[in-house]
């Protein structure tokens, strides 16, 4: 038989309708105490870790720079290691300007950004009836004038 759970934590059965409260199979642990990372508690190492991240993102705008001086600059007829210099450099200067920008985004995210858990209680999300009536309504009225079975 099939069981419906509502979002007060009660539950249904399909069959009988009864309802009663639900047993969760595994307790919330909630979360874990707060450690402090060696950037939150020594201020020379958070200086640190922002000269990184901002090295990252710089040398990311120097490549990309690099990226536009060589697609206009290097000559695409010209080959070396039997690869085309034009193609060569353009890869390698997009490549580790993209790398940079994701490495640097990753670094800020676990040395320079908050971690303190936050959490916000959200409302059901689901639409009035009078909505949802007439959504089904629309889409059925579509799959008439389409022709589908």
């Amino acid at each position: 038989m099939s069981e419906l759970t509502s979002g007060d934590g009660s539950h249904t059965d399909g069959a009988s309708g009864a309802v009663g409260p639900t047993a969760e199979p595994i307790p919330n642990p909630g979360l874990p105490e707060h450690t402090p990372r060696p950037t939150d508690v020594d201020p020379a190492l958070e200086r640190r870790a922002e000269r990184q991240v901002a090295g990252m993102f710089l040398a990311a705008a120097v490549l990309a720079a690099a990226f536009c001086v060589c697609y206009f600059t290097v000559d695409f007829t010209t080959t070396a290691f039997g690869y085309g210099i034009q193609n060569l450099t353009l890869g390698v200067t997009l490549g580790l300007s993209l790398l940079l920008i994701g490495v640097g985004a990753i670094q800020w995210a676990r040395k320079l950004m908050a971690d303190q858990e936050i959490i916000e209680k959200r409302h059901p999300l689901a639409s009035s009836t009078k909505d949802r009536d007439e959504a089904i309504r629309a889409v059925r009225t579509g799959a008439a004038e389409a022709g589908f079975g």
